[in-house]
């Protein structure tokens, strides 16, 4: 976006949009496409599976090590050690939008549940009609 000549935020959208996880991810570990495709793929409603996509850095971080991550001038000639790493935590954190209900997916699924039920009753209503005639 930064090579657009007049960038609107449209513009900007598309090409983001557009690009694939592959070249943004270029000279990058694999997990990293991973999890942008996996992300990518999750619909509007969709919560992603955090677990698996930690997972994922965990064990790229196994396999690349602790990072010399300390080399700031102002720590320069001190001894520091390793760095410690962070805890792996297993359940998930709570997010913004726990216990709130989705009113788009809720009155779906509220749709979806009174066309069963409707449908239910002209069948029955069809079926007490038909036997009632043939009486």
């Amino acid at each position: 976006w930064s090579g657009l000549q007049r960038p609107t935020l449209d513009a900007v959208l598309r090409l983001k949009a557009a690009a694939k996880p592959g070249e943004l991810c270029k000279g990058l570990p694999s997990a990293f496409k991973e999890y942008l495709t996996e992300v990518r793929a999750l619909g509007y409603d969709e919560r992603p599976d955090y677990g698996s996509l930690r997972q994922l850095f965990h064990e790229l971080r196994e396999e690349e090590g602790p990072p010399a991550d300390h080399d700031f001038e102002w720590l320069a000639g001190k001894p520091l050690g390793p760095l410690e790493p962070l805890e792996f935590w297993e359940e998930d954190l709570p997010q913004p939008d726990d216990g709130l209900r989705r009113p788009w997916s809720s009155f779906v699924g509220s749709l979806h549940e009174q066309l069963a039920k409707a449908t239910e009753f002209c069948s029955c209503s069809a079926l007490a009609r038909d036997s009632s005639d043939s009486e």
